[in-house]
């Protein structure tokens, strides 16, 4: 019995990442039917092309497939229990679908974008196993599902930190699914059906479900979102727990820290090293001056763009490096686990600066084009604080069948704050550098 994972971009606009505990000779096999369920499901689901959903939609109703009314199902008792909160047609509200015997009928444009994603990985879970797979963990666009026994530590992101900053929450994860919805990376996107507009008052800026099911966890995310503290009764009801982040910090529903199911991060490796380093540091700043100044950090802001077919999501290591060229910090890395790490090296200066150890610890997977930002506190590898002069911040970026790109800037850390944006002419557009007090 061995341990596989294999990732895939473009998957239902997004990615598909798998991990398997199965015997060897069968885990090429599972990964085949885990992409083969994937990609019939979404030809049942998508809104983007002609599926059963868009021709049941056209024809105001008909009769759907064993998957499809299940999930339409789900809609209703979700649509019910939440008060409307979550909603299957959320531009147009009211009654969006009714069932008459083995029939359907489709009073309104539906939009299951919030229930179908987590269907489709809790599927895919399910036929891993009947393949052969012991356990498996499927994320499909951040919506996961688990199968199989023992348990997954699942980290969940603040909403309100940098891209590389450490998860704010362990969620333990035996078998059951996890959802997270929020306006991190999509803006206001999340609709109030009674509005048929972007929520407003906000009252919470990320929701964050663990339940029975994906696709339990997938539509729950949008009612707690929209409910706020109101909607954890409603969580409870479907056997399900989750965070709502507001903005005046995190909020635990009950039944996760009974149940013994979430825990916040901690990681003895970094407290160790934070010992060690703040030991080691004394040294360092003495030998060669005035320390990092305390509460102030340097925030790296980057897009790049691309897309199209067979579009495949570049490697980006951003660091910082001293006036020697020698490596400081890495800030962050994008990269492919497993059978990707083969193409590692295509990120050439990083490579030859980083260890593969160092960058098995510290990398994340690929990320689809936009915006991210990554934050600089002031400490090196060992989380030792530097002292202030001169460094290097680079953002390098490669992609398959893509360009590769370069971007080193000498930026002089000391008491004064300052900004910078550097317009690019590739696929990586724009870099900003930002430094100044913590806020």
């Amino acid at each position: 019995m061995g341990r596989y994972g294999a990732r895939w971009e473009g998957i239902l606009g997004s990615f598909l990442e798998v991990q398997l505990h199965v015997p060897p000779w069968k885990a090429q096999r599972v990964f085949q039917v885990i992409l083969g369920e994937v990609q019939r499901l979404e030809g049942l689901f998508s809104r983007h092309r002609e599926s059963e959903l868009t021709r049941l939609v056209h024809q105001g109703g008909g009769w759907p497939s064993p998957e499809m009314r299940e999930v339409l199902a789900t809609a209703l008792a979700l649509q019910e229990a939440t008060g409307g909160a979550f909603h299957p047609a959320p531009r147009h509200g009211g009654e969006a679908l009714r069932f008459r015997g083995d029939e359907v009928d489709i009073l309104a444009p539906l939009d299951l974008d919030g229930l179908a994603k987590g269907y489709i990985a809790d599927r895919a879970a399910q036929a891993a196993i009947q393949a052969g797979a012991r356990s498996v963990l499927v994320n499909l666009g951040g919506d996961l599902a688990r199968l199989g026994p023992g348990k997954a530590e699942v980290a969940v992101e603040d909403p309100q930190g940098p891209d590389n900053a450490k998860p704010s929450w362990i969620l333990l994860l035996r078998e059951g699914g996890v959802a997270t919805s929020g306006l991190r990376h999509k803006g206001l996107h999340l609709l109030d059906p009674q509005r048929k507009a972007p929520v407003s008052p906000l009252t919470a800026i990320q929701a964050t479900v663990i339940a029975p099911s994906a696709l339990l966890a997938d539509g729950l995310t949008k009612a707690l979102f929209l409910l706020g503290k109101e909607g954890f009764s409603v969580l409870r009801s479907f056997g399900a727990g989750g965070i709502l982040f507001t903005p005046d910090g995190p909020v635990p529903s009950p039944e996760l820290r009974e149940e013994g199911m979430l825990k916040r991060y901690y990681s003895r490796r970094s407290f160790f090293r934070r010992v060690l380093g703040g030991a080691l540091a004394l040294g360092l700043v003495k030998g060669q001056g005035k320390a990092w100044p305390q509460g102030m950090e340097l925030r790296v802001r980057f897009a790049y763009e691309g897309g199209g077919f067979r579009y495949r999501a570049p490697y980006v290591a951003v660091y910082v490096e001293d006036e020697r060229g020698n490596l400081v910090r890495t800030l962050g890395l994008f990269l492919m686990p497993g059978k990707g790490e083969r193409w590692w090296n295509a990120l050439r200066r990083y490579f030859t600066l980083g260890s593969l150890e160092a960058m098995r610890t510290l990398s994340g997977p690929t990320r689809p084009p936009g915006q991210y930002t990554l934050a600089w506190d002031g400490l090196d590898e060992w989380d030792r604080t530097v002292p202030q002069g001169s460094y290097y911040v680079c953002v390098e970026y490669a992609r398959e069948h893509g360009p590769y790109e370069l971007f080193r800037e000498r930026v002089e850390i000391g008491d004064r704050p300052f900004q910078k944006t550097y317009p690019l002419r590739g696929e990586l557009k724009e870099v900003s550098l930002d430094y100044r007090r913590k806020t």
